[in-house]
């Protein structure tokens, strides 16, 4: 019975560290849930300071030197995220008209420059100014279902579902 013993004990073992483990993980996704939730409170709590702050400076309440480009920055910052939620409605907006031209968005300058410039040659052509074709080059860029955006990588639309 010397064998069956031992194949217990080590049964019994690898129990017990399976156990241990899973209470370990239990406990572990426990405290990162409470970490997570008490730093959303803290941003949370900061952001509501930090509007009651702008207002009351706005309102010449309060005086804090150095804050005036701060609160330019904000303004702007917050004129450009209208911009771009007016720009996001109007894209959302359009519809997919067969035999109309495909509309494409503009391709970031940085996409633009060439890999590598030459110290003194002539200047690029436009072949050698469009971006490389991506990794998926022979992959379709809309769906030809619904008309949606594809992503690089994938097997189905994101908008409607259908097989690339």
């Amino acid at each position: 019975m010397g064998f069956l013993d031992k194949m217990l004990k080590d049964v019994e073992k690898g129990v017990g560290r399976a156990q241990f483990e899973a209470d370990k993980l239990m406990k572990v996704n426990n405290l990162k849930s409470e970490v997570e939730k008490l730093k959303r409170e803290r941003h949370d709590l900061l952001a509501e300071i930090g509007e009651e702050a702008v207002a009351l400076y706005a309102s010449h309440e309060i005086a804090l030197p150095g804050l005036d480009m701060q609160l330019a920055r904000l303004g702007d910052l917050t004129q450009a995220a209208t911009a771009k939620e007016a720009e996001l409605a109007a894209a959302q907006a359009t519809q997919f008209a067969p035999g109309a031209p495909a509309v494409s968005s503009p391709v970031p300058a940085a996409a633009m420059t060439p890999a590598t410039p030459a110290m003194s040659s002539p200047a690029p052509t436009a072949a050698a100014m469009t971006p490389a074709a991506p990794a998926s080059a022979g992959r379709p860029a809309f769906c030809a279902n619904c008309g949606g955006k594809l992503p690089p990588t994938g097997v189905f639309c994101p908008e409607c579902g259908a097989k690339v």
